[in-house]
């Protein structure tokens, strides 16, 4: 059987957390697990699809996927929009969705709302404080 890769990204102020497990037949097979140091304070907007990439090519490196593509579900919890990188949390949550699309699949991004549930991009982008 085909192996399942999901990965989780946790978006923070200082450092985004990124968890690929890789599943068959309903059990994890595989895990892999690091965290990039990255201040929004001290970023420009423009930095955070060049550090999403970099993430792929780490991922790419350091386990057995061989592009993004190999990446069927992304689960996503953002907090970085708290960080004195944005104005309003509406737009740091925003840039942050627009940084996510540059790089990924939108229809693969799940993000964990308020009420921890799992929500799509669309979801998101039209309601941030969800």
């Amino acid at each position: 059987m085909e192996n399942l890769n999901i990965l989780g990204l946790d978006i923070g102020g200082a450092n985004t957390k990124v968890a690929l497990l890789t599943y068959q037949d309903d059990n994890i097979v595989d895990s892999y697990s690091y965290i990039v140091y990255f201040p929004f304070w001290e970023k420009s907007i423009k930095d955070i699809p060049v550090m999403l990439e970099s993430i792929v090519l780490n991922l790419i490196e350091q386990t057995e996927i061989n592009s993004k593509d190999d990446i069927v579900f992304i689960s996503i919890t953002i907090t970085a929009e708290l960080s004195d990188a944005f104005q309003t949390k509406r737009e740091g949550i925003l840039k942050i969705l627009s940084s996510l699309d540059d790089v990924f699949d939108n229809n693969k991004l799940y993000f964990i709302n308020t009420e921890s549930e799992f929500v799509d991009f669309e979801t998101v982008r039209s309601n941030p404080y969800s």
